[in-house]
């Protein structure tokens, strides 16, 4: 069967064909081409897709796809088998795949399953992986960019359109807006899209997959946008009881401070090959509706940090303990001996506070070597007890990592958005220095409405880092929000005095200077 091509006002090609192509039907449109399904004029059992580009862009700008396509290789990313321009269009001939796109393969089968989620995510995460270590952002990963194969059984998800993909690196001065704002990274609605935000709509993608519906589900584009920015999704509790895992790399995928997010897909990849199964008993009362097993696993993890760091912080400590020990000791043996009105007692107690004064004696002297003979042995013992308080702070940094997880995703657990606030809260007021999780606790408040105490806790987070670009772009938004467009401009004008080349605050500024004008 062969067709007619019509792209863009271009007039119908005679008998379906294109150079050394036969077109046979249409199996896809979008805004700017048509693809079609064909095969070489010389070769009609070679099945392939060719893709007709013609829109107002420049030469060089669409012949972008096709020169980034060329560099990947990848058995999930769709290989590029030809080029070439025909009448001022670009024509791209790709490999066939047999099987709907992802949107439309989920409409016919439903929810995915844990395990066909981290398949999925498996799988894209190394065809982005090796498309971002050729330094090629895909921009926009979506259902309709992701095509099913089920010709072999098992499905092979491929990645397709690299239409607006660009190439990472340098230093970006000017806004770059590009891709579909369902699956869109904060900081890629912001204009700064980098590697991470390609995580992002995997994030999206595997919620997607799972629950059967999008994390950020908004009516209209701004209430989309602002969900994005400011908003958590909704909890996953039961949804993947027989892979715990699944789902805090989601959320952890979702994350929407990069700094937060997955690393890289490389990272993503490695996550994904670590298998966490739930006894049975916490797969019970995860169904019921309880406590998840993954946040009993963080709870677990962060009582054995907690000990973990007592523990290496007494062993360290033993060098000045013993002398403080044996004195208590000492004390103690004499007020017995006086209650009991044994005198030996008492003496014996003299004895062990004299024994301790010796210990912390020696000690100190050896400390300050002032007998070379015996100081080696002693520094060795020194540098032991040392290594436990090095140990010490191991533990408690990753005491307090795991805990600031555990507090991340019990506000997410939250039966509402002021219970998230608290938790968020208890954790803010124990912990001031940790920005992101401030930075969280403002969009929080933002989200619930409390304009005016988010400004209030932006102005405190800029008190202990005044150059927090977050913190700062918040503070300016809350401004806006509550009418203060002075307050809000003086705000953009001085983050611009310090980085000039800051896109986000002069956008910002000029939606001021708009308000501002039309009010006159």
């Amino acid at each position: 069967m062969s067709t007619t091509a019509t792209v863009a006002g271009h007039q119908p090609r005679a008998a379906g064909s294109l150079q050394d192509y036969i077109l046979l039907e249409e199996i896809g449109r979008g805004a700017h081409g048509v693809v079609y399904r064909a095969h070489p004029r010389a070769n009609p059992s070679d099945t392939v897709a060719i893709k007709i580009v013609a829109d107002n862009s420049s030469i060089d700008r669409l012949l972008l796809e096709p020169q980034l396509l060329s560099r990947l290789h990848h058995p999930n990313i769709v290989s590029l088998r030809d080029y070439f321009l025909d009448g001022g269009r670009v024509v791209l001939v790709t490999e066939f795949i047999d099987g709907p796109d992802l949107f439309t393969w989920t409409e016919r089968r439903g929810r995915c399953t844990p395990a066909e989620v981290r398949d999925f995510l498996t799988q894209m995460a190394a065809a982005v992986s090796h498309a971002h270590a050729a330094d090629i952002i895909h921009s926009d990963i979506k259902p309709k960019n992701i095509l099913v194969d089920t010709s072999r059984g098992a499905p092979r998800f491929v990645i397709v359109d690299f239409g607006v993909s660009r190439i990472a690196g340098g230093i970006q001065r000017s806004s770059y807006l590009a891709g579909t704002c369902a699956y869109m990274a904060p900081e890629q609605l912001r204009g700064r899209g980098a590697a991470q935000s390609d995580l992002w709509a995997l994030g999206v993608l595997a919620y997607m997959l799972l629950t059967g519906s999008l994390p950020f589900p908004g009516r209209t584009l701004e209430e989309l946008r602002k969900e994005i920015q400011y908003d958590q999704p909704a909890f996953l509790v039961g949804l993947a009881q027989d892979d715990p895992l699944i789902e805090r790399v989601i959320l952890r995928l979702l994350e929407k401070n990069p700094v937060d997010r997955m690393p890289t897909a490389a990272d993503l990849m490695k996550e994904l090959a670590t298998r966490v199964s739930s006894p049975p008993n916490e797969r019970r009362s995860t169904v019921e509706g309880s406590t998840p097993a993954w946040e009993s696993h963080l709870e677990t993890e962060v009582r054995n940090f907690r000990q973990s760091v007592i523990i290496c912080a007494l062993i360290g400590s033993l060098p000045e303990i013993i002398p403080g020990i044996l004195a208590c000791l000492g004390v103690w043996v004499i007020f017995r001996g006086q209650v009991l009105r044994r005198y030996s007692l008492a003496a014996a107690g003299l004895a062990v506070i004299a024994i301790a004064v010796v210990v912390g004696g020696v000690m100190g002297a050896i400390e300050e070597r002032i007998y070379p003979g015996t100081s080696n042995a002693f520094s060795f013992a020194g540098f032991a007890f040392g290594l436990c308080d090095l140990g010490a702070a191991y533990y408690f940094v990753r005491w307090r990592k795991v805990q600031r997880e555990l507090t991340l995703l019990q506000s997410l657990r939250a039966d509402n958005r002021e219970q998230a606030l608290n938790v968020l809260r208890q954790y803010v007021s124990s912990t001031p220095g940790d920005m992101n999780i401030r930075r969280r606790y403002i969009d929080a408040l933002l989200v619930a409405g409390h304009t005016a105490e988010a400004a209030v806790e932006a102005r405190l987070a800029l008190d202990i880092d005044p150059y927090n670009l977050p913190a700062t772009l918040l503070l300016a938004n809350a401004y806006l929000e509550l009418g203060l467009v002075e307050r809000c401009e003086q705000v953009c004008n001085g983050y611009l005095e310090v980085a000039p080349q800051c896109f986000e605050f002069e956008e910002l500024r000029s939606t001021v200077l708009k308000r501002a004008k039309a009010a006159a």
